[in-house]
């Protein structure tokens, strides 16, 4: 549960839906949504089509803030599925200037800022894009943060990684480890990490396989143990790790 309101809302038919000062509180105010404006446009084609679907949704400095703390325990029994079937209607999301502050239930607080993405989503059998980055703030140098890619699901297979195919690319530049602990407890990964890395990653599916995968990191004063690593412990002053993956032939 929770309150939400709007400052302005404006519908025309050339111009779409723009909602101006949208604004959310969950119960207990563990979780806090502000958009300064939300601008959408119908999919005449879709709709012309009897699948009525969005063709473009700009959405200008959302501000999300997540304190697990104050978190109700229904919270985490809701279920937090999503229909990609449905989500693929949505076409082409672009984020402008947004952010996100998580404060864990040990009061550990990180901020994703500068985050910008555009996301263009198709049905199964189609390609979908993706382009997302982000600043994570931190004591010393904002860590940098990019995701990128391409994917197309198998039609038969639907939204699954089987019968997928697509390529990703992953770019980490002095990413404090430390400043990113309530990402990963909120994602369920028991670890505890210190040092900063860099890091780029990139992989290519066929038919929902690794095709292959290539890796270059860099890394200072790291220290990590925990539950990922199954009791060992990795420290080291300075890593230098390249690494390259192919599939073979069956």
């Amino acid at each position: 549960g929770g309150q939400a309101s709007i400052g302005s809302l404006s519908i025309g038919w050339l111009r779409g839906v723009q909602v101006a000062d949208f604004s959310f509180r969950g119960q207990d105010g563990w979780a806090q949504v502000n958009v300064g404006r939300i601008t959408t446009k119908p999919s005449y084609a879709s709709l012309l089509s009897g699948s009525p679907g969005l063709d473009r949704t700009v959405i200008e400095q959302p501000r999300v803030a997540i304190d697990l703390r104050n978190r109700p325990p229904t919270a985490s029994d809701e279920s937090s599925g999503f229909d990609m079937k449905s989500l693929a209607r949505l076409n082409n999301v672009v984020v402008h200037d947004g952010s996100v502050q998580l404060t864990d239930a040990a009061g550990r607080t990180v901020q994703l800022a500068k985050l910008d993405s555009n996301v263009d989503l198709r049905p199964a059998g189609r390609e979908s894009k993706f382009d997302v980055t982000a600043v994570v703030a931190q004591a010393q140098t904002p860590g940098r943060i990019g995701v990128s890619g391409q994917i197309t699901p198998a039609e038969e297979q639907g939204w699954s990684l089987k019968g997928t195919t697509g390529d990703v690319t992953v770019e980490v530049n002095d990413l404090d480890l430390g400043s990113v602990a309530p990402f990963l407890a909120m994602a369920g990964v028991q670890v505890q990490a210190k040092g900063a890395v860099s890091a780029r990653i990139q992989g290519e599916v066929q038919d929902g396989r690794i095709e292959t995968l290539t890796a270059k990191v860099v890394g200072r004063g790291l220290d990590v143990t925990g539950d990922v690593l199954q009791g060992e412990r990795l420290r080291t002053s300075k890593l230098n790790v390249q690494a390259g993956l192919t599939r073979s032939g069956e």
